[in-house]
């Protein structure tokens, strides 16, 4: 039983999902970047009247690279999406947005179940792990303007909460179950610049930082899409995301850290009523 303990924690630790400084260093001069191009651009201050909503499915194509420590014994994580994928049983991501003026509120959630049929000696086991995140807050508009040859350009600050759960169960044969769960909840905030270069071509890039030992130790995360107009109501989205989760729990044989890159490309589209 002692092997197949280990290949439990292997597994979570490959499928559920010093650098801080440095990270810290990109994500203050990407800031600084947005706010620098916001106020270069021509302030425009009309606002829509009444609420505007916004509908967006999404899939990022996420891999996982860091450390993951569970009950004291620390493992390195190296997963692609390929290896996610692979397998995957069941998965859901979306983004919701409802603004009022220079006002709104947002919503981000994505879940990821992954199954898979594992054999340690004579020994059959059915895996299966699952990850949740879910964040929501409240934005801002604190610029509105024209960048260059009268195009668009907004900058919203946000705050707000991400909750994360990790899940994962071993079903045996003939053996009682194993499982572990950990979440928590991280307060963040950030800055979003939005630019729309044409009638067609829409450009979004988001920088968010948060944990502050409140949950995790430190969270960090840069997001950045190109957009085409599909019409007046919807749009296709590409792009790039990054989030660094740093979290720790426990000490010595009760220790649990979760120190988890996640990044890759996303493919989404977005609806405006």
């Amino acid at each position: 039983m002692g092997n197949v303990k280990l290949n439990f924690e292997t597994f979570f630790r490959s499928v559920v999902m010093n650098r801080k400084v440095t990270n810290s260093m990109k994500l203050i001069v990407l800031v600084a970047i947005l706010i620098g191009a916001s106020t270069q651009a021509q302030e425009r201050t009309s606002h829509v009247e009444g609420w505007e909503f916004a509908v967006a499915p999404y899939l990022w194509m996420a891999g996982m690279d860091g450390d993951v420590t569970v009950k004291g014994t620390k493992a390195a994580v190296d997963a692609d999406f390929g290896d996610i994928l692979d397998n995957l049983d069941t998965g859901a991501q979306g983004y919701f947005e409802a603004r009022n003026g220079k006002w709104g509120v947002y919503g981000d959630f994505m879940y990821i179940k992954v199954a898979n049929d594992a054999k340690v000696g004579a020994v059959s086991i059915d895996v299966e792990s699952s990850t949740t995140m879910a964040e929501g807050g409240v934005l801002c508009r604190i610029f509105e303007g024209y960048g260059a040859q009268g195009s668009a350009v907004g900058t919203d600050i946000f705050i707000g909460g991400r909750y994360m759960n990790l899940d994962a169960e071993l079903d045996f044969a003939a053996a009682p179950d194993v499982s572990s769960d950990r979440n928590w909840w991280d307060p963040i905030i950030g800055i979003a610049y939005s630019h729309d270069f044409s009638e067609d071509w829409l450009l979004k890039a988001t920088a968010d930082i948060g944990g502050f030992g409140i949950g995790s130790d430190l969270t960090w995360g840069l997001r950045l899409l190109g957009g085409y107009r599909l019409g007046k109501h919807a749009n296709l989205w590409f792009g790039y995301r990054y989030l660094d989760i740093d979290y720790d729990e426990g000490n010595g044989a009760n220790k649990f850290e979760y120190d988890v890159e996640m990044h890759g490309p996303i493919l989404g589209a977005s609806f405006h009523f």
